[in-house]
């Protein structure tokens, strides 16, 4: 009988080799458009970051898997642990230092996700963007905010 893995550097290996596979087996899946819920529609897991895309004046928003990567459509003002939709409870912190990437929190539930901007930074990866504004979770963290979902590296 096997057991969870116990320690933070097994859990990292293990998700490192997983990972790749669960993105392959992913994008061989169709999209649903219709698909709305705040979890992956592929293997069920939080979702890591939002990208936010331009589109006509403003942008629309999609969240990336934590595990597969998966991405897809997701309402713009709703918190995606909680559901909170009050937009005075869902504040975004960023730093200019750090565009695109910003803090999406909800003051309902004290969780949080970054966003990559893609219209503010066209040229950003989110990925990569997100594990490179690490400050910003540790920002997060000290104003009493638990991340969704932590990044591969453990952010």
């Amino acid at each position: 009988m096997s057991s969870a893995p116990r320690d933070e550097v097994t859990w990292f290996f293990v998700r490192a080799c997983l990972q790749p596979l669960a993105e392959e087996h992913q994008l061989q899946l169709p999209a649903d458009p219709n698909y709305s819920a705040s979890i992956c529609p592929v293997c069920f897991a939080r979702p890591q970051l939002a990208v936010l895309r331009p589109e006509g004046e403003g942008a629309s928003r999609s969240l990336l898997c934590s595990f597969c990567l998966r991405e897809w459509q997701f309402r713009r003002v709703i918190c995606p642990w909680c559901g909170e939709e009050d937009k005075d409870k869902l504040p975004h912190y960023s730093d200019a230092s750090l565009a695109p990437v910003r803090v999406e929190a909800c003051d309902t539930c004290h969780r949080y996700m970054k966003a990559v901007d893609l219209s503010v930074d066209g040229h950003a990866v989110p990925l990569v963007d997100e594990v490179a504004a690490a400050v910003l979770d540790v920002w997060a963290t000290e104003h009493g905010y638990t991340k969704i979902a932590k990044n591969l590296m453990g952010f």
